[in-house]
């Protein structure tokens, strides 16, 4: 039997689709995994620098120009904490909309899937149909055909008669 599904190349494709929407929601899940580590790191860096700025309070002596640069330091941390957390934001709407997509191209695939197999299916039930009249005709022809052994058989007897 040789089933052609007509629809294999928009299969295909639509399997291509669904890959591709799911190495950029991978790809968006590193960039949100990476913001939150450097999110991490930029509140650790606040910390430190806050803490030494407490250190440099309780020494006794205040140099002003190291304390406004640590203000100035923890100040930017702030800053990039904010930016890295919009940036985290905007991935998660990402991640959302791709995650539509993978639905979106997984069930195009399921589809066409579907659709596959039933063809398959009546393509395979059609091919034993054929298999089995073809089947059918043979026996008829040898049975009751004009060679068979029983027409032979009746023409041996009128023969004799």
């Amino acid at each position: 039997m040789s089933f052609q599904f007509r629809l294999e190349s928009v299969l295909r494709y639509r399997r291509h689709q669904l890959d591709l929407c799911r190495q950029l929601m991978s790809e968006v899940l590193r960039d949100i995994e990476r913001c939150e580590l450097e999110i991490q790191q930029t509140l650790a860096d606040r910390a430190e620098a806050l803490q030494y700025l407490r250190q440099i309070s309780e020494s006794g002596q205040l140099d002003v120009r190291k304390m406004s640069t640590i203000r100035l330091e923890i100040v930017s941390h702030e800053k990039s904490e904010r930016n890295q957390r919009n940036s985290a934001a905007r991935y998660q709407k990402q991640l959302e909309l791709c995650r539509q997509a993978v639905q979106k191209a997984d069930a195009a695939v399921k589809a066409l899937e579907k659709l596959k197999t039933r063809q398959l299916q009546q393509a395979q039930k059609e091919e034993q149909k054929r298999t089995d009249l073809t089947t059918q005709e043979i026996w008829l022809a040898r049975n009751f055909g004009p060679t068979s052994d029983r027409s032979m058989s009746l023409n041996n007897s009128t023969d004799r008669e």
